[in-house]
């Protein structure tokens, strides 16, 4: 008896924090919901985590991991996450609800490394990976941070990718991005679901159009960098 072949699988883990101590941002959770509808017209299995505290953002980074090294088929993952993140000395870290740290020291027990994410990925070589990073707005908490030179606003570029992984920035590497001034969502947010949704786009082409949206709309102001490490046949 003939049988149907079996459907490839595509996952994603999208989470935004927005309800930062004294400090609440605009758009991150409007963003996921809007990168959720699209992922979800794409036929992904999302998972979604609002306001996530350290605790919890760790957690469904593993859970992640879990689903990709479980999925027999899987086609591609799609990672997404908007909210405050800064880098020291190399490092890019993103910064749970419930962050507080006084001191450079207590980044890492703190905060959430974003290599957390992308070790996961190489838990099934056979699939693409999409990684966004919409993490850099301005005024990252808490003032300590402005109290040194070591951490810089905006992210550094990303090291040790596995193969077939494509990592996006929404702005360039220590750079500030824009939280959306005039409207429910972010510059970057708004050109990646618009993009995400018109038919016969690889994904090259995609973020690469989202780089020149994001540019227009800013008027410069943001330019979006993305990182490719070998190919992505999608």
């Amino acid at each position: 008896k003939d049988t149907l072949p079996r459907r490839r699988q595509r996952i994603a883990l999208l989470v935004g924090n927005a309800a930062y101590p004294g400090q609440r941002l605009a758009n991150p959770v409007n963003d996921v919901r809007l990168i959720e509808r699209t992922m979800r017209l794409l036929d992904f299995d999302v998972e979604v985590v609002i306001d996530a505290t350290k605790a919890q953002f760790e957690t469904a980074i593993v859970r992640f991991g879990e689903r990709i090294e479980q999925a027999e088929l899987l086609e591609a993952s799609f990672f997404y996450y908007a909210g405050h993140g800064v880098q020291y000395q190399g490092d890019n870290f993103l910064l749970p609800i419930d962050a507080e740290i006084q001191a450079t020291r207590y980044l890492k027990s703190g905060a959430v490394k974003a290599d957390a994410v992308v070790e996961q990925l190489a838990l099934n070589s056979a699939a693409d990976h999409i990684v966004v990073f919409d993490a850099c707005r301005n005024n990252p908490i808490p003032e300590a941070y402005n109290s040194t030179r070591d951490v810089t606003q905006g992210l550094a570029d990303i090291r040790n990718t596995p193969s077939g992984t494509l990592i996006t920035f929404s702005t360039g590497a220590g750079k500030v991005a824009l939280d959306g001034d005039d409207g429910p969502n972010s510059p970057y947010a708004a050109a990646l679901a618009h993009k995400l949704a018109l038919p016969g786009r690889r994904i090259l082409e995609i973020f690469g159009e989202v780089n020149g949206e994001v540019g227009r709309r800013t008027n410069g102001r943001q330019v979006p960098a993305m990182f490719l490490s070998g190919a992505l046949p999608m």
